[in-house]
């Protein structure tokens, strides 16, 4: 973009207020979407989106440079030093154009693109329709109607096109109400309980000190009609009295009580955008103090009010709950009805509905208490240059206000605190159209559901993240009754200290316990493929003849003792239905242990109807030696690496209190999401489903029959790691992706070379390298004798078959047997062993002047050896390991080698 004038800056000082005396030191980069810091000598990288920033600080001026303070919408602060004062000048305008774009079309969602193996782009906007959520509560009935007046949005513009309104209403009633309230807000149905009490919305009236409206005053006495249970109802003003007698000056105001009949008037008191918007700065700035004290922190977030204004909602919310629960209607509204109105509406719903407590339910309820009816994201969020005073965090005070709930009724929630951070971050990146728009019709008038797509969508593929493990769906199935005493309401550090890892429990429960179902579930496979590999060879060893017929093996595993049971069946006949399947290939998706009908699983997103439940392995037959036999079954880590003080990825990606840690079923290690590359059916495993892998052990099944998915997998990761900044797509996995747009990487023609072998003719391969200085000649020379040399030798001994490295070329050789052979002649590799001094002597030829990349390498090596021992017995996949680790290792050199065919 030509915005960006300097998109590298060298010699920045990153600033941790935890370790002021020893910043890090490193390169600045600017891409169209990301700010990255990149610390080359501890391999850490800081990426911020750019649509995160809330504000950009110039500081005064230091003998060390020029400081810059860069704050994010996700409660993060980064202090940068640079170099030069015109730099940071530079660097403080493009920061301030980027992260608050002019027109609302240069938004982060009209410019992505997604992978072709994410879900296509009309993923998520079918899966939530207001017509659908009001029939669940039976509406409409005999007391509520579909009103098509606002079709076009001439009654209300902010408000949906399909509203519900008391069955008796006229067009002349529904017409007079929308005039007398603000910006036409006419009162209209949110909520139906089983027991016919109604939460309506809408805006203040335009009362001022005497008018009135008799159609308004109607539109109410007919919302207290449509409840025959009850002969009043309540109008909750959400607002301070004060405040809403201030309004009364501008024409505005509140309900005058001798004009409403059978009417119950109720102030609340919760303040307004501005009173929220700086509690929240004074919150923000006591988390940032350098080291604060227990009465300083204490008094900062006594003197915020965040948590009095939480409770205040929470205390509101749960008062209308409680008329509902009673039988009695709420019309609630505050100024304009698309703030607290929003927040209080839907959290009495949530205590009021288990449907709301589920992922799909949540979901739901934002789409129609916020997207639906109005609510300001585009301006609340600030996703464009717009006035500041329109910001407020409304809608983080509601995830606050859940968590709360989720906090205190785990069990309750299918969510975990995961799913609302997620929402959080979002509804902020801009990165999905979901969040962006004012209103419905703003979304309509944009064509964010051609053009962009959906969060939901992307949420869908991901279930597996969001999943309370705590979860029961019995233990609240009516009113979920909260504790609202002053000691019960809690600060969320999860949310705004969660880039402090000090502070986070190291093995949070959300984690841990389905990282422990996961590996019984992996246990249990094994167990059966135990069971089965016994029974095979017990037949062998008495004379019998294996069945072929298709009848399967059950194994139960009770109490230690393995009992097994056949069982007839038919393959025909086992059919699942593929609107659990959407991974590419065919693979189960994280969909099919959702106990709930969520709207991903509908036919329009999936592939033919049926296919057949795969009952055992596709390969059964009997192993042709003991060290096969060993192989198979160590394809499966029996113990797997508590999570507990896992704080980076084998990739140096530093695992936090957000990040989720995922287990390899092949080595049992914690890895991050971008290092969990592939899926496959392991062999170890009497199970259909494709377990996760890092990147360490899917390449050692990639070879294994029809497991074309994988390698598909595989081969799209690898590309991504190539696409650079530009290319990315996902925030949280954004943190975790290598810069390599920077390494110029010199790429030969493969395809020329595999015409001139069509030919007959005998081509040497290209063993070339990038930038050779003069001192290295003669190590190159000997490197490249010792590769041709090994070319030669795996050929003549090594006689299996060779992969494709595109589809029109093949290798010559296995990649892998070729590094051993290098690594033999250079005694690195010596029976099975590993000799790490051979090791360093043979790359210090090479990178003896890199002092830094040495040391790094010497310091990290036994990581990389710990990583390849277990291959021992097998020393092309040995020698393979160690070579993809070291290279990890040496991920800046200058001279990487490029071999070509």
């Amino acid at each position: 973009m030509d915005i960006i004038k300097t998109p590298k800056l060298e010699n920045v000082q990153l600033l941790d207020k935890y370790n002021l005396r020893n910043p890090s030191k490193g390169t600045l980069y600017f891409a169209t979407t990301h700010l990255i810091f990149v610390d080359h000598e501890m391999r850490k990288e800081t990426w911020i989106l750019l649509m995160h920033i809330s504000s950009v600080e110039r500081l005064p001026i230091t003998t060390t440079g020029s400081p810059l303070l860069v704050r994010t919408k996700t409660f993060q602060s980064v202090f940068f030093v640079i170099p030069r004062e015109r730099d940071c000048h530079e660097m403080h305008q493009t920061l301030l154009r980027l992260s608050q774009p002019v027109h609302i079309d240069e938004l982060y969602c009209f410019h992505y693109k997604s992978t072709p193996d994410d879900l296509p782009k009309s993923a998520g906007w079918n899966f939530f329709d207001i017509q659908t959520e009001f029939q669940r509560m039976n509406v409409p009935n005999e007391q509520w109607v579909l009103c098509t007046a606002n079709k076009d949005y001439e009654l209300c513009d902010t408000y949906p096109s399909e509203i519900y309104v008391p069955a008796r209403a006229s067009t002349a009633v529904l017409l007079g109400s929308a005039s007398f309230r603000s910006r036409g807000r006419l009162p209209a149905l949110a909520y139906l309980h089983h027991n016919k009490a109604a939460i309506a919305r809408c805006s203040q009236p335009l009362s001022g000190f005497s008018a009135r409206c008799m159609e308004d005053e109607q539109m109410l006495d007919l919302i207290r009609r449509a409840n025959p249970n009850c002969g009043y109802m309540y109008v909750v003003d959400t607002r301070p009295r004060i405040n809403a007698m201030v309004n009364r000056a501008a024409g505005k105001g509140y309900e005058n009580e001798a004009f409403y009949e059978n009417i119950k008037f109720q102030f609340m008191g919760i303040g307004n955008i501005h009173v929220m918007r700086k509690s929240l700065q004074k919150l923000v700035e006591t988390c940032e103090q350098n080291s604060p004290t227990m009465s300083s922190f204490f008094n900062g977030l006594e003197s915020s009010g965040w948590l009095k204004h939480i409770k205040s909602i929470l205390d509101t919310s749960w008062w209308i709950a409680c008329a509902i629960e009673s039988g009695v209607s709420v019309c609630v509204h505050c100024s304009d009805g698309w703030d607290r109105t929003a927040q209080v509406c839907s959290l009495a719903a949530l205590c009021l509905e288990p449907h709301y407590r589920t992922i799909n339910g949540y979901q739901a309820l934002i789409e129609k208490d916020w997207l639906s009816f109005g609510h300001k994201f585009t301006a609340r969020c600030g996703h464009i240059a717009c006035d500041g005073r329109e910001r407020s965090p409304v809608f983080t005070q509601l995830l606050d206000c859940t968590w709360q709930l989720l906090r205190q009724r785990p069990e309750a929630f299918q969510f975990n605190e995961r799913f609302l951070l997620t929402l959080h971050d979002h509804a902020h990146a801009c990165q999905y159209g979901t969040f962006v728009g004012n209103c419905q019709k703003d979304r309509r008038d944009l064509r964010l559901s051609e053009r962009t797509f959906s969060l939901w969508g992307y949420m869908a593929n991901h279930l597996h993240e969001y999943k309370n493990p705590l979860y029961n769906p019995k233990a609240h199935p009516d009113v979920l009754k909260p504790d609202l005493s002053a000691q019960s309401i809690r600060f969320w550090r999860g949310m705004y200290c969660r880039h402090e890892n000090g502070v986070h429990p190291r093995e949070p429960l959300g984690d841990l316990l389905p990282a422990a179902l996961e590996h019984c579930s992996a246990l249990d496979h094994h167990i059966n493929y135990l069971a089965r590999r016994i029974s095979t060879f017990k037949n062998l060893l008495s004379g019998r003849k294996a069945e072929k017929s298709k009848d399967t093996t059950v194994v139960n595993y009770q109490n230690g003792n393995v009992n097994t049971v056949d069982i007839e069946t038919k393959t025909d006949a086992l059919q699942i239905d593929n609107k659990l399947l959407y991974e590419s290939g065919g693979t189960l998706s994280e969909l099919e242990c959702a106990n709930h009908d969520h709207p991903l699983k509908d036919a329009s997103l999936t592939k033919p109807s049926k296919i057949p439940l795969i009952t055992e392995r596709a390969d059964d037959s009997i192993p042709a030696s003991l060290a096969q036999l060993d192989s198979e079954v160590n394809t499966v880590a029996l113990d797997w690496k508590s999570i507990k003080n896992v704080t980076e990825c084998s990739c140096s990606t530093p695992l936090d209190h957000y990040s989720r840690k995922h287990h390899c079923w092949g080595c049992g290690r914690c890895v991050c999401t971008r290092c969990v590359c592939a899926r496959a059916p392991l062999p170890a495993l009497a199970s259909p489903r494709h377990a996760p892998l890092c990147a360490a052990c899917s390449p050692q099944h990639l070879d294994s029959p029809g497991d074309t998915t994988m390698k598909n997998e595989q081969d799209t990761f690898d590309k991504s790691r190539m696409m650079g900044v530009d290319a990315i797509h996902d925030p949280k996995i954004d943190k975790d992706t290598i810069i390599t747009r920077n390494l110029k990487l010199e790429k030969k023609s493969r395809v020329k070379n595999a015409h001139h072998r069509k030919q007959g003719e005998e081509k040497d391969p290209d063993w070339s390298y990038n930038a050779i200085p003069q001192e290295l000649s003669s190590h190159v020379t000997d490197f490249k004798r010792n590769m041709s040399e090994c070319l030669k030798e795996v050929q003549a001994k090594d006689k299996r078959t060779v992969k494709r490295i595109s589809p029109k070329v093949e290798s010559p050789v296995h990649g892998e047997c070729l590094i051993a052979c290098v690594l033999k002649r250079n005694g690195v590799i010596e029976k099975g062993k590993i000799h790490k001094g051979n090791l360093i002597s043979l790359v210090s030829k090479f990178y003896a002047k890199d002092t830094k990349m040495m040391k790094k390498l010497e310091k990290n090596l036994d990581r990389c050896i710990e990583m390849s021992v277990r291959y021992q017995e097998d020393e092309c996949k040995l020698a393979s390991l160690l070579n993809d680790c070291t290279n990890d290792l040496m991920a800046s050199n200058k001279h990487k080698v490029v071999v070509n065919y």
